[in-house]
């Protein structure tokens, strides 16, 4: 069984001069020692300031090296991160301050916002300024001599960070994540996709975000590796994507689907793709749904595979593809320490192949929801410890899990659950189409009705794209009606918002 603090320490002191991040906005490159170094200055002044094992730190930035500083800071003392999407509505930072109560406030200089709310000491800087500038967050380390050691306080089994849903329905709920949990699982993802210290890594995701923050920071720095750290992913930003690539020598990439859709929109160049060849050791997707024609433009297009992977912030990683098995199918199989099983509407095993709701068992669960202490309330089955993912697949005959859609999206329509997804995929297949989003309505005859809302890159008729539906579908299957959007409602993590998608339908 691992040591987390140990393996910790370990990796710090292994790699002291290597690089760990590279900054895209100031060009500075950060060693192991200098993230160390400045995380244990960090960890002295929040000493100072009275943050003791489990008191909370909540962080208001954007992405920048100051946020990765400031997590591993907190690892040191023991404290409880609570990071803030910048993006979210201020309703939505109130409701979560209202809650995690911080003792220290972590904010950029440019978030003017005002906050009702109990904070103890916030500290504002400009993010991504070079020490010496002007409200450098490094000018106020300077001169701090470290009298903390490394992950000193860190308490392996109490929550390191609590990572708020995106709150697609209702307000959000923060998600009680432990460090043991996070080094564990973290470890057992990186050894079956076979990482290792070579590869680097080009993140531009939230972090504010496990996707941001573990999947891009976290696991790389368990694999000994090495970060390109750029601006959140905005479609304006993916102009020069490949640019930051290629310049910063990247060999590993970690996308979710839309990153990927937009990249084949916007590329008219063969250049990605010799780069991608000769160079990109590994790319890996996941936090939303992959469309099998999407992953199969995508390979094709950049001469690579995509190994695509599945988990929740409740559970973090169950399954991943990997390089070891030869060939990738569905979400990959199941991790080391994991189990999962399929169940149909009546709690019964289902066969392989046959869909059903996936119910998860892990080591590496959540600690809980921040301020719930009723169990029942987090999907989670206290008799036999499993956790209920609210995703509708199947496993297959080899092993490998296949999701179809979430539970609280299937469509019953006469009696019959009919997947999303598999419409979707259909529907992606079209030339013309960009994006798809289908949903089902009320229907007085038959529960449910499948409307398809679809955005095109060129002017379709309806009926066109019924007709390439019914070449395809069962009949019950296909929508009754297509309706046509220049966006889709999204969520600040960029999933589509079926309910809001919703609304709209109804509102006509």
């Amino acid at each position: 069984m691992i040591n987390v603090k140990e393996h910790l320490e370990n990796i710090f002191s292994k790699n002291s001069s290597k690089v760990f991040v590279t900054s895209v906005f100031s060009g500075v490159e950060y060693t192991y020692d200098d993230i160390q170094l400045d995380s244990l200055r960090l960890a002295t002044r929040l000493r100072l300031l009275g943050v003791k094992n489990g008191d909370v730190v909540a962080i208001y930035l954007s992405n920048c090296v100051e946020y990765i500083i400031i997590y591993f800071a907190c690892m040191h003392v023991g404290a409880t991160v609570v990071p803030l999407n910048y993006r979210l509505h201020p309703t939505e930072i109130q409701f979560i301050l209202e809650g995690a109560m911080p003792h220290v406030l972590f904010r950029a200089r440019n978030f003017t916002q005002e906050f009702d709310c109990c904070v103890k000491h916030t500290i504002t800087f400009v993010p991504n300024a070079k020490d010496g500038e002007e409200y450098s967050f490094f000018n106020w380390l300077q001169g701090i001599e470290p009298m903390v050691s490394p992950f000193e306080d860190l308490g392996v089994e109490d929550a390191f960070v609590v990572m708020y849903t995106s709150g697609t329905t209702g307000m959000p709920k923060g998600v009680e994540i432990t460090c043991g949990a996070l080094v564990k699982n973290g470890m057992v993802f990186k050894d079956a996709v076979e990482l290792s210290p070579d590869f680097k890594f080009y993140n531009i995701l939230d972090l504010a975000y496990l996707g941001g923050f573990y999947n891009l920071m976290l696991i790389p720095f368990l694999s000994q590796a090495s970060i390109v750290l750029g601006e959140t992913f905005d479609p304006r930003s993916m102009v020069y994507f490949w640019d930051h690539v290629k310049n910063h020598g990247v060999n590993a990439l970690w996308l979710v689907p839309s990153i990927l859709s937009i990249l084949l929109a916007i590329d008219r160049s063969d250049a990605a793709a010799d780069y991608c060849k000769k160079f990109m050791k590994r790319i890996l997707v996941g936090t939303a749904p992959l469309a099998s024609t999407l992953k199969e433009k995508f390979e094709k297009r950049y001469n690579v595979v995509l190994y695509e992977n599945y988990g929740l912030s409740e559970t973090l990683f169950i399954t991943t593809n990997s390089p070891k098995d030869g060939k990738c199918k569905g979400v990959g199989r199941v991790l080391q320490g994991c189990e999962v099983v399929v169940v149909d509407v009546y709690g019964a095993e289902c066969a392989p192949g046959r869909e059903g709701e996936i119910i998860v068992k892990t080591p590496y669960r959540m600690k809980g929801y921040l301020g719930i202490h009723d169990c029942s309330l987090g999907n989670i089955d206290q008799g036999q410890d499993r956790f209920q993912t609210g995703d509708w697949g199947y496993i297959d005959e080899d092993g490998y899990l296949f999701i179809t859609g979430r539970t609280k999206d299937i469509i019953i329509r006469g009696g019959i659950n009919i997947s999303p997804k598999q419409i979707e995929d259909v529907l992606l297949k079209h030339p013309v189409v960009e994006e798809v989003a289908v949903v089902g309505m009320p229907n007085d005859f038959l529960g449910e009705e499948i409307i398809a809302c679809i955005r095109v890159r060129s002017v379709v008729a309806p009926q066109e794209i019924i007709r390439h539906c019914q070449q395809y579908l069962a009949a019950f299957k296909v929508p009754a009606k297509v309706v046509f959007v220049e966006q889709m409602p999204r969520s600040v993590t960029g999933k589509i918002q079926k309910g809001n998608l919703k609304k709209l339908l109804a509102e006509g």
